[in-house]
C-alpha cells in the first residue's frame, strides 16, 4: 500500500513539474513574483538615492493653472527649456510625442530653444502597430537626440520590462531611456550582441519577438526593470511650477530633468509590481537601475529547474512521511524559503522567479492533499459501508436502516414498493441451543433467500427482521423458501411476513413495533397491513443522522460490544488462571505435606515476601505476582525423587546436583501456561546468589529480577528457623545473625537490611537482639 502510495506521489510530481513549462503559469507566477518586489522595494528603498534626476510633471495643478488647452504650445515647452538651460541641466529629456506641426511661432521658439540648449535634450518618438516610427518634426530633430517610448507590457498588462534596443523599417536604435541615461555620461550607447554599453554599464538584454499584440510588431531586446523607487521617492516638480520659476535654486543643475506628463486626464498610467505608475517614472526606474548600477541579471533557467526538481522531491517527501498537518506546513515553508530566496537574490542584482518554481510546488501540494483527501473519503465510504453490516447476520444494523429508509422516500421511484417485516418465531430459543458454527451457517442461509427479494435487510431483534423495496407478490415466495430451509434443518421456526406499503410520511422507526405487534397476533402467514395500523402519533417526522454521525455511533456501538467481550474474556481468563492457581498450590501442599518438616514452608515464604515487598512499598501488580511465584517456588521438587528430598544426612554430589534442578523444572512445568509467563524468572531464579555463585545461571547483583531476589530472602530464612531431620532449627537471633552475615555473598545486603526490619516492626525478632543492634 505505502509503495502504491508512493508511484503516485511521482507521478503527481511529474505532473507538477510539467506547470514549470505551462503557458498558465506565467499568469500566477509573475504575480507571485511582483509580491516579492513588494517586499523588495520596502527593504531597500532607503539605500537608493535618484539624486540626478529630477522629474517635472504635468500634473493635474499645471493643467489647472496654465490656460492653455492640452496638448500645450510647444512655446511653454520653449520656455520651460530655456529656463533648464539657464539652471544648467544636464541632460533634459521629454517623455511627449512632438508630432506634426503646430502654431508657427511656438514651433520656431521650440526649435530655438533646442538649438540653444548647452546640454542634452532627449525627444521621443514611438513606433505604430507596423512598425513605423513617428518622429518629431525635423526642425526638432536637427539639435536634440530622439528615442523610442514603447515599452512592453507583460500578458497581464503589467510593465516589467523596458525596451533596450529595437530593430524596425526605418534601422535600429535605441531607447528614450537608453539614450537619456548616456547622455548623462556623455557619451553614446553601444551594441555588442546582446549587450548593451551606457558609458562602463553593461546592460544584458532578453532577445524576443514581440507581435502587434503587444502594441508594436518588430524585433528587439528588452532588459528587467528593477523597480527600486515609487514617484514619490523621486525629486518633483509641476511644470507649471517650473515655468514660473517657482522652485528652490540649484535643483536643476547638473540633472537629469525628465518631463512628462502625470495628470489622471491625459491616460499615461500603467501598472507595474509597485502599483500604478504614470510612463515618465517607469522611464525615470529604468534610468536610476542604469545609473547606479542595479541591473538585474535573470537567473539561467536550468538552476530554476534544478530548484524545482529538488523542491518537488522535497515536498513529496514531506508530504509522504509526515502527518496531514506537518506535511503541509512543511512544505508551505520551502515554499517561503523560495520566494525570500526571489528577494535575496535581487539584493545582488539577480532576478529569480520564484513564481515559476512555486506554482507547480503549489499545484502539486493542492494535487496530492487533494488526492490523500479523495482517498480518505473513499476510505472513510468504505469503512461506512462495512460499518452498518452485522458480521454475523451479513445484513445491515438497524441505525442505517432508518437512516438509509429515510434517504430511500425521499428519492424518486416507479413502481409500488414495501416495507418487510418478517418473524422468524423460536428463533431465539434456537440461538441459546445451537453451537456458533450452526448459527452462522443458518443466518447464511437466511440472508441468501432474503438477498434474492432485496439488498436492503437490518436485523430489528433476535426474531425480527425488517426489509424494504419488496413487491406485493415476493411475500409468499420469500415465506416458501425460509419455510423449506427450517423444516430441511429441522429447526422449529414458524415464518410470518407482514407487508406495509410505503408512502413519504411514514415514520418507520416509531412505527414498526407497532407491525410487530400486529405480526406476533395474528396466525397467517404473510398479512398485508392496513396503513391504520401506525396510529397517527408515529407519523411525526423522524431527525435524519447525516453520515459522520452515524459513523460515529455505529463505531460507538461497535466498541461497547467490544469492551463488554473484553471484560467478559477477561473475566474468564482470570477464572481459569485461578484454576490452573489452585490446582498447582494443590500440587505444591501435597508434596509438602510427605514430610512434616517442610509442611507450610511454601505458605510461609510466601507471608515473609509479602512483608517484605510491602516494606519495599512495591505496586500491587507486582505484590501479586510476588505472591504467585513464592507459593509455586518449589514446583519443581514434584520432579525430584522422593528419596533425595527426604534423605536423611548429607546429600552426594549427584543427589545435590538434582536438587538444583528444581527451579528449573518448575519453570518448564509453568511455561507452557502463558497466564504465569511473568512469574517465572521469580521461580527459576529464586537460588541464584547476590555475588554470582548461585544456581541454575550464575546471575549476580540486581541482574537477578526483585522478585527473585524477595523470595531469596524469605525462602532462607524459613530455611533457617525450620526444623530439619538433619538438623534442629535454628533460633530466631541466629538466624537473624546469619542472615547479616550472607548478604553481600548470598543474599541483596538492601533486602537483607530491610527484612531485618520487617521482623523488628512485626516483633519477630527477640527484644535481646533488637537491643544488641542498637548498642
Amino acid at each position: 500500500m505505502q509503495r502504491k502510495k508512493y508511484l503516485v506521489f511521482i507521478i503527481l510530481g511529474v505532473i507538477s513539474f510539467v506547470f514549470f513549462f505551462s503557458p498558465f503559469t506565467p499568469h500566477i507566477s509573475l504575480k507571485i513574483d511582483d509580491c516579492a518586489g513588494v517586499i523588495f522595494y520596502y527593504l531597500n528603498r532607503r539605500k537608493i538615492d535618484p539624486k540626478e534626476i529630477v522629474v517635472v510633471n504635468i500634473d493635474d495643478q499645471t493643467l489647472r493653472k496654465i490656460k492653455s488647452k492640452w496638448p500645450f504650445k510647444r512655446s511653454l515647452y520653449a520656455k520651460a527649456l530655456n529656463i533648464l538651460n539657464k539652471e544648467k541641466a544636464r541632460t533634459v529629456g521629454f517623455d511627449i510625442v512632438f508630432r506634426g506641426k503646430g502654431d508657427l511661432e511656438g514651433d520656431k521658439k521650440f526649435a530655438a530653444a533646442l538649438k540653444n540648449f548647452n546640454g542634452k535634450a532627449i525627444l521621443a518618438y514611438f513606433l505604430d502597430n507596423q512598425g513605423n516610427p513617428l518622429y518629431p518634426q525635423e526642425i526638432f530633430k536637427q539639435n536634440s537626440i530622439t528615442g523610442f517610448i514603447n515599452t512592453p507590457a507583460d500578458p497581464d498588462g503589467v510593465i516589467r520590462k523596458s525596451a533596450g534596443y529595437i530593430k524596425h523599417k526605418n534601422g535600429d536604435d535605441f531607447s528614450w531611456a537608453i539614450k537619456t541615461a548616456a547622455s548623462f555620461y556623455g557619451t553614446k550607447p553601444q551594441r555588442d550582441k546582446n549587450i548593451l554599453l551606457v558609458n562602463d554599464k553593461k546592460i544584458l538584454l532578453n532577445k524576443a519577438i514581440v507581435t502587434s499584440d503587444n502594441r508594436i510588431a518588430a524585433s528587439r531586446g528588452e532588459f528587467n526593470i528593477n523597480y527600486l523607487l515609487k514617484p514619490k521617492d523621486f525629486k518633483n516638480i509641476s511644470f507649471c511650477k517650473l515655468i514660473s520659476g517657482d522652485f528652490p535654486k540649484k535643483l536643476f543643475q547638473n540633472k537629469v530633468v525628465l518631463i512628462g506628463s502625470t495628470a489622471k486626464i491625459i491616460h499615461d498610467t500603467h501598472s507595474t509590481p509597485l502599483g500604478k505608475m504614470p510612463g515618465v517614472f517607469i522611464h525615470a526606474n529604468a534610468i536610476v537601475n542604469i545609473l547606479n548600477g542595479k541591473l538585474l541579471k535573470s537567473l539561467p533557467i536550468f538552476i530554476s529547474v534544478i530548484l524545482l526538481f529538488l523542491s518537488l522531491i522535497l515536498t513529496g517527501y514531506l508530504l509522504f512521511s509526515f502527518s496531514f498537518l506537518r506535511g503541509i506546513f512543511l512544505s508551505l515553508g520551502i515554499i517561503l524559503l523560495l520566494f525570500w530566496l526571489n528577494i535575496l537574490l535581487k539584493f545582488f542584482n539577480w532576478q529569480f522567479s520564484s513564481g515559476k518554481v512555486i506554482v507547480p510546488i503549489l499545484s502539486y501540494l493542492v494535487i496530492c492533499n487533494s488526492y490523500a483527501y479523495m482517498n480518505f473519503l473513499n476510505s472513510l465510504f468504505k469503512i461506512k459501508n462495512k460499518t452498518p453490516l452485522d458480521p454475523l447476520t451479513n445484513i445491515f444494523n438497524l441505525r442505517y436502516f432508518y437512516q438509509r429508509f429515510d434517504l430511500s422516500l425521499r428519492s424518486i421511484s416507479f413502481g409500488e414498493k414495501y416495507l418487510v417485516v418478517v418473524l422468524l418465531e423460536g428463533f431465539e430459543f434456537f440461538s441459546k441451543e445451537a453451537d456458533f458454527a450452526a448459527i452462522k451457517n443458518t443466518w447464511g442461509e437466511i440472508s441468501s433467500s432474503l438477498f434474492r427479494h432485496s439488498r436492503f435487510w437490518a436485523r430489528y431483534s433476535q426474531e425480527v427482521i425488517v426489509g424494504a423495496g419488496f413487491k406485493k407478490d415476493e411475500g409468499q415466495m420469500l415465506k416458501k423458501r425460509l419455510d423449506t430451509f427450517f423444516s430441511k434443518e429441522q429447526v422449529k421456526v414458524s415464518v410470518r411476513i407482514g407487508l406495509l406499503k410505503l408512502w413519504p410520511t411514514v415514520n418507520i422507526q416509531d412505527g414498526l413495533p407497532f407491525l410487530i405487534e400486529y405480526l406476533e397476533k395474528t396466525s397467517s402467514g404473510v398479512v398485508l397491513f392496513a396503513k391504520d395500523i401506525i396510529p397517527p402519533q408515529a407519523h411525526k417526522k423522524h431527525t435524519r443522522e447525516d453520515l459522520f454521525s452515524s459513523l460515529y455511533l455505529d463505531t460507538e456501538e461497535r466498541n461497547i460490544e467490544l469492551l463488554s467481550l473484553i471484560g467478559k474474556l477477561k473475566s474468564e481468563q482470570g477464572k481459569a488462571k485461578e484454576i490452573y492457581f489452585q490446582m498447582i498450590s494443590s500440587l505444591v501442599v501435597a508434596l509438602e505435606s510427605k514430610d512434616p518438616y517442610t509442611e507450610g514452608h511454601s505458605q510461609r515464604v510466601c507471608k515473609y515476601s509479602l512483608m517484605l515487598a510491602d516494606r519495599m512499598k512495591l505496586d500491587e501488580e507486582e505484590k501479586k505476582k510476588i505472591e504467585e511465584a513464592a507459593l509455586l517456588h518449589d514446583l519443581g521438587k514434584i520432579g525430584i525423587s522422593d528419596a533425595i528430598l527426604h534423605k536423611k544426612g548429607r546429600l552426594t554430589d549427584e543427589e545435590f546436583s538434582a536438587i538444583k534442578q528444581h527451579g528449573v523444572i518448575g519453570a518448564k512445568i509453568l511455561e507452557p501456561i502463558k497466564e504465569f509467563k511473568s512469574i517465572i524468572p521469580y521461580i527459576l531464579h529464586h537460588h541464584e546468589r547476590y555475588d554470582g555463585t548461585g544456581y541454575p545461571h550464575g546471575l549476580g547483583g540486581e541482574v537477578i529480577p526483585l522478585g527473585a531476589r524477595i523470595i531469596a530472602v524469605s525462602d532462607t530464612f524459613d530455611a533457617m528457623t525450620t526444623g530439619r531431620s538433619y538438623k534442629k532449627a535454628f533460633p530466631m537471633e541466629d538466624a537473624v545473625r546469619e542472615i547479616k552475615r550472607v548478604k553481600c555473598t548470598q543474599l541483596d545486603p538492601h533486602l537483607a537490611e530491610e527484612f531485618i526490619e520487617v521482623l523488628k516492626e512485626m516483633r519477630l525478632m527477640p527484644q535481646g537482639e533488637n537491643n544488641r543492634d542498637k548498642g
